[in-house]
């Protein structure tokens, strides 16, 4: 793997970049890692120490946890432009989920020690990341609501909502969206469809 120089037209798509000067952009090119995962792929594991972030170029990636009896729990989709694995960043501590390629992806992977440099260069990054991760938090509390007082076709339809607008997915009033479940979950997932659908209309 090596460092190259990612075009500043991508990085003006991605929001945490958006906003910054030419020259601002110029100091970051030299830092960012452009890497390719395959569908299926593993990215980071959980517990894993936190040597940097990624962001999205192209792609789905899903972050998620597994239980001791092996059952897993999707945490989040993430999409174009969107970082992850950012959360521990600035704490120097370890991962705290796994991170799969849901789709082939090009991800930009930013070195946590490198970055910390730029913050003191680039203020702004600081700002930006902090707006991250406070929507972020927003919303995990609205994730975590949910769990406590919605029934399932509920959160369900309210998790499709959210990926269709995250995905763009809206078309002449109608919703197409990727969800990253097996077909064993998909056929125990049956008797929710009609209710969920009810729930969207």
């Amino acid at each position: 793997m090596t460092y190259q120089y990612v075009s500043r037209h991508i990085l003006k798509k991605i929001p945490l970049f958006s906003d910054l000067s030419e020259p601002q952009l110029k100091l970051i090119q030299p830092i960012i890692l452009e890497l390719s995962f395959n569908r299926n792929k593993l990215i980071f594991q959980e517990g894993e120490h936190e040597d940097g972030f990624f962001i999205i170029n192209t792609g789905k990636v899903k972050t998620f946890k597994l239980s001791f009896e092996g059952n897993e729990q999707t945490l989040h989709i993430y999409g174009p432009g969107q970082t992850f694995g950012d959360i521990p960043i600035l704490a120097d501590t370890n991962y705290p989920n796994s991170a799969m390629a849901i789709e082939n992806s090009n991800i930009l992977f930013l070195p946590r020690n490198k970055f910390i440099d730029l913050l003191s260069t680039i203020p702004v990054l600081s700002m930006n990341m902090l707006a991250e991760l406070s929507w972020r938090l927003q919303a995990f509390r609205v994730h975590i609501e949910e769990l406590g007082f919605k029934r399932v076709p509920a959160r369900l339809s309210t998790y499709i909502l959210t990926l269709a607008m995250e995905q763009k997915a809206v078309q002449n009033n109608n919703y197409t969206v990727t969800l990253p479940i097996s077909r064993i979950y998909n056929q125990k997932m049956t008797p929710f469809y009609n209710p969920i659908l009810t729930h969207l209309d």
